[in-house]
Parts: structure tokens; C-alpha cells; sequence
């Protein structure tokens, strides 16, 4: 069985008239994880609620990827009409050959973790499933959203180059550590994650996926995806190369290490070097 695409249905999701109205601004409250999915990806999309129906918007305005199938547990109520409908039974009866991801479009964690469960019971191998907090801050009670839209969407799209604060020359990104190209989540939102997320991107030397810190609203950054440890331990592991502890103590560094593997990242993908030049 493969998924068939029909080109009708995919010059739809390309063109400005949907079959659905999400009644509020794409780029307000949901965000599709463009970090973490490579672009050019085939996905399926599980889930056709409000979450999905703003990922399949979002990807139709940037063409970031191919959406191969939209599944969800009642296809017909989704009335969805830009991407072919399936349920979960159909999904396991596809070769996994015929899409690279399948990403969860749902908010809640608890529910989003029992349809992981049910995917991979399913046959759905786990390093193609992809859960990640869609909200754009996940920190505040929904609603309550603070990011300006077009900051939203320049946030979603890449990482700007016009960044909000200035490195500190103190500090020093370890470009002789973190291998050219690498896929990068620097833990740390404060002068010193800040400075090598400026060298770094500056230099384009690697794939900065996200920054992590335990407050993240309070770092004040908004260049790209700022995420708590229990999201960084949400995301597969195959999805990022490098945790960099962007520290300037060694002991607090250590406790966060420490932290970090008791989350479940792996001790070797994690990695801190003394950031004084």
C-alpha cells in the first residue's frame, strides 16, 4: 500500500483557499516544529484538530515540507479535504518508506504520549514519531499570548540574523569541540548561551535547533525556539547531535549534566567546555 497524493488535493494545500477555517492568526498560538522536522521531509500529520490544521497552514505558507497523509481517529470529522485522510489502521499498512516522520499535532502531553504508545503498538517505528510542545509559550495559560505575530512568524520560519542582545566577548563559542554542521540545543538562555548562539549563527558553523533553560520566557530571546529540559527530553535523540551546557561555572555545570541524564539524554550527547577566552 502506498499513499496516493492526489495533485488536486496538493495544489489546494499550495494555494490560498482552504477547506477549513481556524478562525485566528496561524502564527498566534501553535508553531510547526520547523527545527526538529528537516526540510524537504515527507510527514504524516496525526491528528486533524485545530493543531494539525495550523501545521498544515503553516507548512503551505513556507513549502518547508510534503504533508503525505493527514490521520486521525474519525478521517471524515476532520474536514480536511488538502491532504489524503487516513486512520490509524490504514498508517500501519504503509510502508515506512513512504513518509520519514510522523509528527503528533495534538497540545496535551498526556494524550500526545498514548497515541505515541498506540502508533509504535501499531507497528510505527519509534524513531519516525515526532511529539513537540506546539505552543508557541508553552509557559503561560493558553490565551495569554505575548509574542508580537510577525516576531511569531519570523521565529518559526529561521533563526534571524538581526539578533536582540549582543555577544559577550568574555566568552567564546568552543568551535574546536562541537564538530562543523552539528545539530546543536545550547542549555542556557543567559549571557553565555546568548554569546555562542550569536557566534555561532553568525558563522552558520552549525544547526542551532533550540535553546533550553529552565525559565524560558525570562531569557528573552527570540531568534528560535527557547524550550524547558522536559521538552529537550521529549524530543528523540536520532533529532539532535549536541546538548551544549553554555555555563560559565563547572560546578553548576555539572549539576545540569547531572540533571540532564536523569531526564534521560544520553551522557554522550552532552557536553560542556569552559566558555572564558
Amino acid at each position: 500500500m502506498s499513499i496516493d497524493v492526489n495533485e488536486e488535493a496538493w495544489n489546494h494545500v499550495c494555494s490560498d483557499h482552504y477547506s477549513f477555517d481556524v478562525q485566528e492568526d496561524i502564527y498566534a498560538r501553535f508553531r510547526f516544529p520547523f527545527p526538529m522536522i528537516p526540510a524537504g521531509s515527507k510527514i504524516v500529520i496525526y491528528g486533524g484538530g485545530i493543531v494539525g490544521k495550523i501545521f498544515l497552514r503553516q507548512i503551505q505558507q513556507s513549502s518547508y515540507c510534503m504533508v503525505r497523509a493527514i490521520c486521525d481517529q474519525a478521517p471524515a470529522r476532520t474536514g480536511i479535504v488538502e491532504a489524503p485522510l487516513i486512520d490509524l489502521a490504514t498508517l500501519a499498512g504503509i510502508p515506512s518508506k513512504e513518509y520519514d516522520v510522523v509528527l503528533i499535532a495534538i497540545e496535551r502531553r498526556d494524550v500526545a504520549k498514548e497515541i505515541r504508545e498506540n502508533l509504535i503498538m501499531a507497528g510505527i517505528k519509534p524513531k519516525k514519531i515526532r511529539w513537540v510542545d506546539p505552543r508557541v509559550h508553552p509557559e503561560v495559560p493558553l490565551g495569554a499570548v505575548t509574542q508580537p505575530v510577525e516576531q511569531v512568524h519570523r521565529t518559526a520560519s529561521h533563526p534571524a540574523r538581526d539578533f536582540e542582545f549582543e555577544a559577550d566577548t568574555r566568552f567564546g563559542f568552543p568551535f574546536s569541540e562541537v564538530e562543523k554542521g552539528s545539530r546543536v540545543v545550547i542549555y542556557g538562555g543567559g549571557i553565555v548561551g546568548k554569546t555562542f548562539l550569536v557566534q555561532a549563527l553568525s558563522d552558520d558553523y552549525i544547526q542551532l535547533l533550540a535553546v533550553c533553560d529552565r525559565k524560558p520566557a525570562q531569557t528573552g530571546i527570540e531568534s528560535l525556539p527557547v524550550i524547558t529540559p522536559t521538552q529537550l527530553a521529549d524530543l528523540p535523540e536520532d533529532s539532535y547531535d549536541l546538548v551544549l551546557i553554555a555555563i560559565e561555572k563547572e560546578l553548576l555545570a555539572e549539576d545540569i549534566n547531572d540533571t540532564l541524564i536523569g531526564l534521560g539524554i544520553s551522557e554522550e550527547k552532552i557536553k560542556w567546555v569552559n566558555p572564558k577566552v
